[in-house]
């Protein structure tokens, strides 16, 4: 069971002190230490095999940590509300942290980690082992793992951080470090931290950086290899221009700490645009719906009224009220369903539909493949400002279409919005390979499996209800007599569905995701099929993304092209119709109302867009 006390520091703060037992689990050490108001965490990558970390630093390279530490990555620390975590021991550049924090006012909270045989704590004799270090000046918590060596910690350090994050965003950064960096940044790598790797800074950073650069392990070494492939790194130099790694440093930080970056942005400008498809479809339905409600509507009280004839009227008096109103609904009925059509000619809301929804997923698709790294975002210095003209030129095609009169929601919710991405997808986090084919391969082929199967069903139900109509039908023509009056109802029921049908276009869609699904279990099939060392291949990553991505694009502009010849053909559908014998009340007998179209719905020119995970084209 852990043990915590609160001791006097040396800079006149309180440090918390947490023992830690064997067993003890990471929830509970965070409890103990109770740190308040934890907005972000960064971990500071420490090589815990070499106790002198950065002692070897020039008269030149020392003020420049100074600098980077202090004005940059402790500034902005305090700015996103964000616990720093280091190795609890004074040596190296962890010095440099905690004097960067004892100095500052309004500083972060600070946590040291360390084992418990490798520290000395205040006022404790040094028991003639002088090999004990000094804590890290301006902790404010510390942690005392099991173990006498250093390395020992580096487990519970890890951990640690992940359960005092409870969800919120966690970093590490890598200024010098030693043989052991590597180990710690892969355990970071292997969470979907983002790691910030300082190139100038020696030791483990610049070696990191430079086979980051060449893509390539020295030596095939299999934890840089991993690091180098699952690893969401960002490198920024650290050279005679200290005032802009300094500033740059504060900015990553704060991206990483949950602040603004351009794949942030991006997501919101998706879920903005996404939100505003949502709401135009439902109008577009809403409508179509409403218009085939009345016309069936408008047939029923047809042929009551023209059973409500004088002689009926004069044998039943009390009839005559409903005939009066009935009169008058039938008089209101077709302005009624006038009025949904010109609204819906007028606003054009599956119109609107169609482009925001290819708009969404254009800018997703985007996002994807700057996730993935795929060609086009595979530079550092370039990827950013790829994603950023990416996005810039999908929004400027949708301001010049009839789309910009649709005010777009400002969302604040999470990044990703629900149901945009895979359930395990954080949506910020760079993709390696296997993880593309989980969270976006995968996933959507989950998608259309799953909604191939309900929209068969809603397929069927609907034809039976047409068929069903239609036999009625002829059922009433068989019976003769007074039955055959409602045969108009029987018919407008049945066109009702099959327009039904038609406008929600569900059996284009089931066969088109039938193929998609298909297709994209070919592809997950050939993936599965190549050797490790085959799918490591830059050439194969290629395919792999482009084919996905292509499939899925393919899918989404077929279903907008499908919706947009839909659209004319109801246009055409619209023209009065008869009421198939229907006796004719005194007005004439008010024709069924067929969905509105809008004939001049055209496939956004935007580069190719995958489907969503789930809210794409709701059924």
């Amino acid at each position: 069971m852990a043990q915590m006390t609160d001791l006097p520091g040396e800079d006149g703060r309180t440090l918390r002190l947490v023992q830690a037992e064997a067993g003890d689990k990471p929830e509970a050490l965070a409890a103990a230490l109770a740190i308040p108001a934890i907005g972000a965490v960064v971990v500071l990558a420490d090589g815990a095999d070499i106790a002198g970390g950065n002692n070897d630093a020039d008269a030149v390279l020392l003020p420049r940590l100074v600098q980077l530490v202090g004005r940059g990555l402790v500034r902005a620390a305090r700015e996103a509300g964000a616990l720093c975590i280091a190795r609890g021991g004074a040596n190296g550049l962890v010095s440099l942290l905690g004097r960067a924090v004892a100095d500052t006012d309004r500083a972060p909270p600070l946590l040291g980690v360390a084992p418990a045989g490798q520290v000395a704590m205040p006022g404790a004799p040094r028991d003639g082992d002088a090999e004990r270090q000094a804590l890290t000046p301006g902790l404010t918590h510390l942690v005392l793992t099991p173990g006498a060596d250093w390395g020992a910690e580096l487990r519970a350090k890890i951990d640690l951080a992940q359960a005092l994050a409870d969800g919120k965003p966690v970093m590490m950064v890598v200024i010098g470090g030693g043989a052991g960096t590597a180990a710690e940044v892969l355990h970071a790598v292997r969470r979907g931290w983002p790691v910030l790797v300082v190139k100038g800074s020696g030791g483990a950073a610049d070696q990191l950086a430079s086979q980051w650069r060449a893509r390539k392990a020295d030596g095939d070494d299999p934890v840089i290899a991993e690091i180098l492939a699952d690893g969401n790194l960002t490198c920024i130099t650290l050279g005679a221009n200290v005032g802009e790694a300094v500033e740059t440093m504060a900015r990553q930080v704060l991206r990483q700490s949950g602040g603004e970056s351009v794949l942030r942005q991006a997501w919101r400008r998706f879920a903005a645009i996404d939100q505003a498809a949502i709401v135009q479809q439902g109008d577009f339905k809403k409508s179509q719906k409403r218009i085939l409600l009345l016309g069936v509507v408008a047939v029923l009280l047809a042929i009551v009224y023209s059973l409500l004839t004088d002689e009926f009227i004069k044998t039943h008096a009390g009839w005559q009220l409903l005939r009066t109103a009935l009169n008058g609904v039938l008089i209101l009925v077709p302005i009624a369903s006038s009025v949904l059509i010109a609204a819906s000619n007028r606003f054009k809301p599956g119109k609107r539909w169609v482009l925001l929804r290819s708009s969404a997923e254009s800018i997703k698709r985007e996002m994807f493949l700057y996730r993935l790294r795929a060609e086009g975002y595979d530079a550092d210095d370039t990827r950013e400002k790829n994603l950023s003209k990416a996005v810039e030129d999908i929004t400027r095609r949708l301001a010049r279409t009839e789309a910009n009169t649709t005010a777009l929601p400002a969302y604040t919710g999470p990044i990703p919005p629900p149901n945009a991405a895979s359930a395990q997808d954080d949506g910020l986090r760079f993709l390696g390979t296997d993880q593309y084919v989980r969270m976006r391969l995968e996933d959507q082929l989950s998608f259309y499996r799953r909604k191939s199967v309900l929209m068969e069903a809603q397929f069927r139900q609907w034809q039976m209800a047409a068929l069903l109509a239609g036999a009625a039908g002829t059922l009433l023509a068989a019976l003769g007599g007074a039955a055959v009056i409602w045969i108009a109802l029987s018919a407008a029921i049945g066109a009702a569905c099959i327009t039904y049908l038609s406008f929600q276009q569900t059996e284009t869609n089931l066969v088109s995701y039938n193929q998609t699904a298909t297709d994209l279990d070919n592809i997950l099939s050939w993936w599965t099929a190549l050797e490790p060392e085959e799918q490591a291949l830059p050439e194969h990553i290629k395919s792999l993304a482009e084919h996905t991505e292509k499939v899925l694009a393919d899918e989404l502009n077929g279903w907008a092209q499908n919706m947009t010849d839909a659209l004319e053909k109801l246009r055409g559908a619209q023209a009065p119709k008869d009421g198939a014998g229907a006796p004719a009340p005194p007005a004439a007998a008010p024709p069924l109302p067929l969905p509105m179209p809008d004939p001049d719905v055209k496939l956004l020119e935007a580069p190719e867009p995958p489907p969503d995970g789930s809210d794409k084209k709701p059924e």
